[in-house]
């Protein structure tokens, strides 16, 4: 896993750094769609994954993500 120089997260985490100056690759739709379900999650009392140790938040993100595309593809 690479981190970025300038703001030491995932670099392959796209799009979920907009504070971050260097360029993140554009998430793909399933990585929005997780992004969605986390900011929903955060923006709810006593939910969200801030708590969590950061490389288990990498590891949920990363398994929403997979689940997403899963479906997507069911559906394709």
């Amino acid at each position: 896993m690479t981190r970025c120089d300038y703001c030491g997260r995932r670099f392959d985490r796209p799009g979920f750094y907009p504070d971050c100056e260097k360029a993140h690759p554009a998430p793909d739709l399933a990585q929005a769609i997780a992004e969605l379900i986390e900011m929903d999650l955060a923006n709810r009392r006593g939910c969200g994954i801030s708590g969590i140790d950061p490389d288990i938040q990498d590891e949920i993100r990363d398994t929403w993500a997979e689940l997403v595309r899963q479906e997507l593809e069911k559906r394709a």
